[in-house]
């Protein structure tokens, strides 16, 4: 099977598109805020992308403290209910780490 790069470039196997991902994230610019330019994967997945509050600004270290506690718990919340679908257990079972 013939895969495709994120450049178009054609490639010997099944493309690694997390790898490739993986590999740009640490060039990502940090986003402004939990809700664009990225969505929970990618915020999830590298921390580094996380908005960060504005220095010396109370409102905004407050406002960022909420939104980090509010987006763990919405991660918490979907591994359960991924870890409790019973669909799920037969493919996270054959999942290579």
């Amino acid at each position: 099977m013939v895969g495709r790069s994120l450049r178009g470039r054609a490639t010997n196997g099944p493309f690694n598109w997390l790898q490739d991902l993986d590999s740009k994230a640490k060039s990502l610019p940090r986003a402004n805020s939990w809700l664009q330019p990225y969505g929970p994967f990618m915020l999830a997945r590298y921390p580094n992308l996380r908005p960060l509050p504005v220095l010396g600004n109370v409102r905004s270290q407050i406002t960022s403290e909420s939104d980090e506690r509010t987006a763990t718990q919405l991660f918490a919340e979907w591994e359960l209910r991924i870890a409790g679908n019973p669909q799920t257990a037969s493919c996270l079972a054959r999942l290579v780490f």
